[in-house]
């Protein structure tokens, strides 16, 4: 009887034993891919940053354009209106001088 209470005793510790081995080995396994997905996650968090940045960077170009368009057309505008403005002036003059011959 003795012998087989230490028997049981001794497969008890020996499963206890196994069951530890077996919940490090998983701990362990756990703690890698926590870690991989951890570095996973931070890659995928710096590329969107990237993207990010890069979108950002093509609005704005894109914007700057568009603001550059417009300058340049209001540009064009004005100077037509000036060039109206000296047409009219030289007109008026080539009048007076004409007024003042005659």
């Amino acid at each position: 009887m003795e012998n087989a209470i230490i028997k049981a005793v001794t497969q008890a510790e020996d499963e206890c034993s196994k069951l530890q081995e077996d919940a490090l080995v998983e701990k362990e396994r756990i703690i890698h891919e926590a870690k991989e997905k951890t570095k996973s996650m931070e890659k995928d968090f710096e590329n969107f940053k990237k993207d990010k940045r890069r979108q950002l960077n093509d609005d704005s170009k894109l914007k700057n354009d568009e603001e550059m368009k417009k300058a340049v057309e209001d540009a064009k505008k004005e100077i037509e209106e000036l060039r109206n403005i000296v047409k009219e002036k030289e007109q008026g003059a080539i009048s007076l001088v004409i007024s003042c011959v005659a």
